[in-house]
């Protein structure tokens, strides 16, 4: 993360002032620590690296007016990464494209001009997915990766029960955010009395809206979408950094010491005794306690992070269970149920918010419930 962070906010530093970019890392840093919750958010943290070099390498190409052609390749390399992480996370780097359009109408580049940059942009990320591409259809799985894939990011989606509006308000309401209603007030602020930075302060506000929309909103999760948000962190970096331009030396201190104030719940988490708070279920902790050497777990649902809370290894490949319950006679399916039969777990846990064919049920013939939880329960090889 280190690697992917630094050239970005080095660039701020030497392009604006150390203390502004070291104020607006601060934030970042308290936000990240804020919305994470203990369990299964690789793939946000992961993406907070490819989205802060995606802002770089686009900030690097408006500086030097598109001419290096490496940047632009390597910020399409970032983009698909990013997409092939998780799809959703791209509405992160709408602000780049929305950036670029402005920058056209206002300098002397020509449409074809920028027409040129996205297909060198689109070059880079055609050399990071024809990879996978070639890997799959090597060997004969190219549908069932794209089948995977539009399932794991897409398919649950329809499954969620809360409205858009309840969804955004479980995350960003019910639960005062007052850091973010400070960004967004500074930066409303910022542009109502500072005519330059009016424009990309609205195409960073607006960037924040629909990323809430389509990260917390659209997949109607509500309060389990918390996580959802450890992506905004350099977006809203980037949004503090435009709000402390031009700011006079005192007032960039008074920038920090709010930074600061914002921080304090990470430097409590530092200074004090009191573990961070965890995530272990209760069932977790049943597991820990009777399991034995070398044996393994299959995990019926979402709760993958189980595998290392636990210590134990899957018994099968597919350690993201919870598409598969929904696709029972699909190709990804049977064979999940082929690898099953052919190695047992000796232990299942089942979310129970996760609706459970009967063709996953039938794997549970030779086990016995041994715990349960309102949301859990604990099944052991008999």
């Amino acid at each position: 993360m280190v690697a992917g962070l630094s050239p970005l906010f080095i660039f701020w530093a030497k392009k604006y002032n150390p203390l502004l970019s070291i104020t607006a890392l601060v934030c970042m840093i308290s936000w990240i620590f804020r919305t994470k919750t203990i369990g299964d958010n690789l793939p946000e943290i992961y993406a907070i690296s490819l989205i802060a070099l995606s802002y770089y390498f686009a900030l690097k190409c408006f500086e030097t007016k598109n001419q290096n052609r490496f940047l632009s390749i390597l910020l399409g390399a970032s983009i698909m990464s990013l997409f092939l992480l998780k799809p959703n996370l791209i509405v992160l780097v709408f602000p780049l494209f929305l950036w670029g359009f402005y920058t056209l109408w206002h300098s002397s580049y020509r449409v074809s001009d920028y027409m040129i940059w996205i297909k060198i942009i689109s070059i880079g990320g055609g050399l990071v997915l024809l990879p996978f591409v070639m890997y799959f259809a090597y060997h004969h799985a190219l549908s069932d990766a794209l089948f995977a894939f539009w399932t794991f990011n897409f398919s649950y989606i329809s499954t969620q029960k809360r409205s858009l509006i309840e969804s955004i308000s479980q995350v960003f309401f019910n639960t005062p955010n007052y850091f973010l209603w400070f960004v967004i007030t500074a930066a409303l602020v910022k542009a109502l009395f500072t005519k330059d930075v009016r424009m990309v302060v609205g195409i960073l506000l607006l960037s924040v809206v629909l990323s809430i929309v389509v990260l917390v909103g659209i997949p109607g999760r509500g309060s389990e979408s918390y996580h959802y948000a450890i992506p905004l962190a350099p977006l809203l970096a980037w949004l503090l950094i435009t709000i402390g331009t031009s700011f006079q030396k005192w007032q960039l201190y008074v920038l920090f010491a709010i930074a600061l104030f914002f921080f304090r719940p990470v430097w409590l988490h530092f200074v004090s005794d009191k573990p961070y708070p965890s995530l272990e279920s209760t069932a977790i902790q049943f597991i820990n306690t009777h399991k034995k050497p070398l044996e393994t777990l299959c995990v019926l649902g979402n709760r993958s992070a189980a595998y290392e809370q636990t210590g134990l290894t899957c018994n099968t490949s597919f350690f993201y269970t919870y598409p598969i319950l929904e696709n029972c006679g699909s190709t990804i399916n049977e064979t999940f149920l082929k690898q099953f039969a052919d190695q047992k777990a000796d232990w299942v846990l089942f979310e129970m918010q996760y609706p459970m064919k009967n063709c996953v049920i039938n794997i549970l013939r030779n086990y016995k419930q041994v715990y349960a939880t309102d949301k859990e329960q604990v099944f052991q090889l008999q």
